[in-house]
């Protein structure tokens, strides 16, 4: 995962963060970081640094990395982004109503 023109994260890990910050919960705690002129998040390591994200049991992790690996080797990716959506709405504890807002953002 590119963070920056200088900057990648690596390790045994990189699937879980990958679909973490990738997630509707990880776009929102991004949401003010800088963007390029097309829109996209332009992602940094002093963006990255503040974000908490959850230490993850190890089998959550492990279906996030079936469904990561699932989504490279597959064109059928909208179920499987609510799937993760959901593992990472049940990872930050969010309640229906904090659900709600973040799908509407």
């Amino acid at each position: 995962m590119a963070l920056d023109s200088t900057c990648f994260a690596t390790g045994k890990h990189i699937k879980y963060l990958t679909l973490i910050l990738n997630s509707k919960v990880g776009n929102y705690l991004l949401k003010d970081s800088p963007k390029t002129g097309t829109g996209d998040l332009l992602i940094s390591v002093q963006a990255i640094e503040p974000v908490k994200i959850p230490v993850p049991e190890y089998e959550t992790e492990n279906r996030l990395n079936i469904i990561f690996d699932e989504i490279i080797n597959s064109c059928l990716t909208a179920e499987l982004e609510n799937k993760i959506n959901s593992i990472v709405y049940d990872l930050y504890n969010l309640s229906d109503e904090e659900i709600s807002f973040i799908e509407l953002q």
